[in-house]
């Protein structure tokens, strides 16, 4: 099993302007038809619960870190909270048994968390050509331009491509 953060960012390095902004208001078709094709690739997606909310979807497979919660919580067949501040990731893990790559979709606090751990094994990012000047960022100590600019320094290999004629670049960055 792998951990895959998938993630759009803006030119300057943000997720969002502002909580409860859509990726889907601001990101490109061809990202959006990239992100669809990904997220296949998964088998339980962990996510805030403010990206939950945002993107509610009944039938994909769900990790929703909430402070909320003591202890891991079914809320249905596809969707658990999970107070990582409470428990260990590895014990819900052993619950779930997860049979294929686990996605990280974020927020900024579950982005911290998986970096924090350095436990992510592949960085999928599409960054598109607009600038936020502020918002969410990806990371809140980590930088975009300083992932993009020194992934050699944090062992990863990295493979990008321009997706469409405005310039959004799709980049995967790899654990050597």
């Amino acid at each position: 099993m792998k951990y895959i953060l998938i993630s759009a960012v803006s030119k300057d390095g943000y997720i969002a302007r502002y909580p409860g902004d859509l990726p889907n208001k601001w990101t490109s078709t061809e990202e959006q038809n990239i992100f669809k094709k990904d997220i296949k690739s998964c088998f339980w997606s962990v996510m805030g619960r403010n990206t939950h909310e945002l993107s509610f979807n009944l039938n994909r497979k769900r990790i929703i870190f909430t402070n909320s919660v003591n202890k891991y919580k079914t809320i249905n067949k596809n969707h658990i909270y999970f107070n990582p501040q409470k428990e260990s990731l590895k014990s819900l893990l052993n619950i779930i048994k997860p049979k294929h790559n686990l996605c990280i979709l974020g927020g900024t606090k579950v982005n911290d968390y998986f970096l924090k751990k350095k436990i992510i094994d592949e960085f999928i990012i599409t960054e598109e050509p607009i600038e936020f000047k502020s918002g969410l960022k990806l990371f809140s100590k980590l930088k975009w331009n300083d992932l993009l600019n020194n992934h050699i320094k944090f062992g990863l290999l990295k493979k990008q491509k321009i997706i469409n004629k405005r310039g959004a670049i799709y980049f995967h960055f790899l654990k050597k």
